[in-house]
Parts: structure tokens; sequence; C-alpha cells
């Protein structure tokens, strides 16, 4: 028995699958032959101190449904009394239930379930589906039962190991080889074929993070079924080289390539992939764009001018309705940040400047240290934002949406939050003053204690100095051009959002 180590995408897989968190996970017992799990590991004792019997939970939604349907065509019935006839069959049972225990107190020994193995072990047959995890964690010939069920649910087309019926798709190991781009009708890609859309994906991929949301319309409304962020630094370097160095496309390819197989078990039928400016400028761009063509099967957009800036202000402020006109939404990505003026459905002006975290900290790299000299950052930043104002009215300005990771991450300080609450940093209201003085904390602070933060994403903590001074000089220019600006607004919504009601409108 091998017991794999669970991956971000494994989790986030669990969760769709179960329709809940998933809980004491140890690693995957075992696999869909696509690399999806079927079987989790779980603890014997639960984070919240409750025993748990069931080492080997039976996750894959087909298998499981298999299982429910020979319950319910009484097939039990049968097996109980097999069991009951068969004195070779009792004592081979008789042996699963003392290798599960065995397993599980491997792990950990709970006195309150140490008699207690699973699926009515070591007399009855009470349940299929823990009976069919056991079996596939352990292999054959360790509970007979459990095979019988594997062998049953074949033969019946109910579900076959042997064949992947999750279309979680293709594994990190597929990402290099050279294949044309699929077609419509792949099922590798349901994403492709033609119809309405229902549940879309968005991913929206920048010179710092890549990132996912799935969503759908329910009652008018959009409702997000996952959102998640990776930090896979796609344009780091290219200022220096004009290049995406090969170890950053293989990241972004790799983590894209999980995104989709989210997306395949989530039911996705709609998808577009943004790219911003890292793979904009970069000389090989094209060697990126092919492996998006074939890791997801679609076409990486790089959306430029009025597109952008819609899809923008209409995801940073579409939840904002109190929000006084024009608003002016401020997108700080890591290679370059957008400043979008507008009211209502209505764009006004915007521009977007090659102006990011991780462009601002490489081409000042005392930025990464504590107590950083910022005066030529600042005027660096200073000299740019003369050029917004001469495309954006600054003095037009009666709110101010901060949106993207450096921004929400600097408001989470601001709030005095402890950990990540996307609640309480969407909408939020916070003072000029407040905000200036978390942009100088983040600014400041050494670089291990922002990484201990527990709001603070991996991979954020060397350029959020950077962020901070790019956001702090805008705050401080937009406040200058109208006196009335005290305060700003923050949205977890933003171009992502935008995106995907792109697909559904």
């Amino acid at each position: 028995m091998q017991v794999t180590p669970t991956s971000e995408v494994d989790l986030k897989i669990l969760e769709l699958q179960l329709g809940r968190v998933p809980r004491g996970v140890l690693g995957i017992a075992a696999r869909c032959v696509c690399g999806a799990p079927t079987v989790v590991a779980t603890a014997p004792r639960l984070e919240n101190g409750s025993p748990f019997p069931t080492m080997f939970y039976l996750t894959h939604p087909t298998a499981v449904k298999g299982c429910s349907v020979l319950e319910s065509n009484q097939w039990m019935e049968y097996l109980n009394e097999l069991l009951a006839s068969d004195e070779d069959l009792k004592q081979r049972y008789e042996g699963a239930h003392r290798a599960y225990i065995e397993a599980r107190e491997a792990v950990e020994v709970v006195e309150e379930i140490k008699d207690f193995s699973a699926g009515g072990m070591p007399e009855r047959v009470k349940c299929l589906h823990a009976l069919l995890g056991h079996s596939l964690a352990a292999g054959r010939g360790v509970n007979p039962i459990g095979d019988m069920v594997r062998d049953r649910l074949a033969e019946d087309g109910l579900w076959n190991e042997e064949e992947c019926s999750c279309l979680a798709g293709q594994t990190p190991a597929d990402f290099v080889q050279e294949e044309p781009a699929p077609a419509k009708g792949d099922a590798s890609f349901p994403w492709l074929d033609e119809g309405p859309a229902h549940r879309v994906a968005a991913i929206d991929c920048g010179t710092n993070s890549i990132r996912l949301l799935i969503g759908e319309m329910k009652n008018g409304e959009f409702e997000q079924y996952l959102r998640t962020m990776d930090i896979v630094r796609l344009g780091e370097g290219v200022d220096r080289t004009g290049r995406l160095s090969d170890e950053a496309i293989a990241r972004t390819l790799a983590k894209a390539g999980e995104y989709g197989q989210v997306a395949r078990v989530a039911g996705v039928n709609r998808m577009r992939f943004v790219a911003t400016s890292a793979s904009r400028d970069a000389e090989n761009r094209e060697e990126f764009r092919a492996g998006i063509r074939r890791v997801l099967g679609i076409e990486p957009e790089v959306v430029e001018g009025l597109e952008e800036a819609a899809l923008s202000f209409s995801g940073a402020v579409g939840s904002l309705e109190d929000a006084a006109t024009p608003v002016m939404v401020v997108d700080i990505g890591g290679g370059s940040t957008e400043f979008v003026l507008g009211a209502g459905e209505e764009i006004e002006a915007s521009v977007s400047k090659n102006m990011g975290s991780v462009r601002i900290t490489e081409k000042f790299p005392e930025l990464s240290g504590a107590n950083p000299s910022t005066e030529a950052a600042a005027a660096w930043v200073d000299q740019i934002l003369n050029e917004v104002a001469k495309e954006v009215p600054l003095e037009r300005v009666n709110t101010l949406v901060g949106v993207a990771g450096t921004v929400t991450t600097i408001t989470c300080h601001a709030l005095g939050l402890k950990e990540w609450d996307p609640v309480a940093v969407h909408g939020a209201t916070i003072s000029l003053e407040q905000m200036l003085a978390s942009c100088d904390y983040m600014i400041n602070a050494p670089a291990e204690e922002l990484a201990a933060l527990a709001y603070m994403p991996q991979g954020r903590a060397d350029v959020i100095s950077g962020g901070a001074v790019i956001w702090r000089q805008i705050l401080v220019r937009a406040a200058g051009a109208n006196p009335k600006l005290r305060e700003t607004r923050v949205s977890e919504h933003d171009i992502l959002d935008g995106i995907a009601l792109s697909l559904l409108s």
C-alpha cells in the first residue's frame, strides 16, 4: 500500500468531489488513471478531535455513484448470504478487517475505534463504498468483498478503474509533449464544445501570479464556485533578458494544466485564458502560447486597451453599488498597473503602464530589504503617474478602488486581520491615513516578518514592498488632485471576474 502526498490541485479536486473542504487528509491512497484522487487516506482522529474509523475514503464521483447503484439493487443482500455460506470467504474477510485496523493503527491508535474497521467488517457487508476504498488502497487480494465490488462495477458498466470517467485529463508529464491543438469534441477539453455557457472558468495569467475563477449564473447573479491563486513568476527577469525563462514557462504551464484538471472535474463548459504584460512583451511569447494551447486547448488572449479596461472595471465595481462616481479602479499587477475611470458601464478614460510589483523590485532591488530608501523608486513611479494624469483626469475621481494582490494584502494589515478573510476585505473602506500607514509597514518590515504573516501569499513577500511603494504614490497623487478624497475602497473582484462575466453575457 502506498499513500502519496497531496498536492494543492489534489486538495482542490477533493473539495469538488466531496462538496466540502476535506478533513484529516493524510494523502491519496488510490488515483484515477488520469492522476485525480479516487481514495483519500484520512487520519483516525480529525482536527476537531473526533475519531474517524474510515481511513480509506472513496471520493471518485463515478465510483461512489456506482456503489450506490449496487446497494440500491440489493446486491449487498447477496454478498451477506455468500459470506454466511462460504467459510473461506469469511476467513479472508476477517483478515481484511485485521489488515484495515493494522494500517490505521500504524498512523495512530484511537481507543474509541480500536476494534472497528469499516464497511461492516468482519461479519457483515454494510457499505460497498468503504470496502471498495479499502480494496483500491490495499490492492487486490486483501479485501475479497472489495475486489468483488471492483469487478461488478466494471461488468455492469458503472465504473472501470482502467478508464478515466472523471475527465481529469492531462498530468504535468504531458505538458512538454508536442501535439497538435485539440479540436471541438475532444473530451479532455469540454469547454471547446458549442452550446450555451453554464459553468465557466476564467484564468488570468499575469507577470507574478496565475488565478482561476469558476462560477455560474444563478437567479441573475454570478455565484462563485471556486477562486484560487498561485505565484508562478512568469515574468521573472523578462525586463532584463527580453525573454520568458524556460523555468517560468514550465511553472506556469504546470499550474495551468492543474487548473484545467480542476475545471474538468467541476463540469466547466466554457473557459477563457487571458494573459497580461509578461506574455505580451517577451520575444519567445509564442513558445508560451503554444504550451497553453497544448494543456488547455484554447488560445491565450492578450487583452489591451478598452477591452482590458472594461473587464477590469466591470469585475471590480459590479458589487460596489454605493460607490460615488466617477470611480477609478487601480489594478497593480506584477508587470503593469491599469487605471480605469468610469461610471456605471461607461469607461471615461483608461491607461496601462509598465509598472508593477515585480518590475519595480527588479529595477530597484534595495526595496527587498528592511527599511529601504524609496526615494529613487518613488521618483520613478511619480514620473509614470505624470503620464497617467495626462490621460486620466485624476481630479474627477470621487471613489478610488484598489484591486489585486498588492492592495488586498496591504488591506489585511490595515484591517488588523490575523488571516486572509476575503469577506472582510471585499468592499472595505479604509481611510487614507490608515492605508498609507500600512503601505509604510509593508515597505519597511523585514522580508522574514512579512513572509510569516498568515495572509501573505507564498511568493509575494519579496515583492510586496515594491507594490506598496506604487500604491502609496498613487494614493498621494490622487488625494492631491482631489482633496475631498480621504478614503479608498477595496475590491476582491477584478479583471478575473470581468473575464468570467464576459463568458456568460
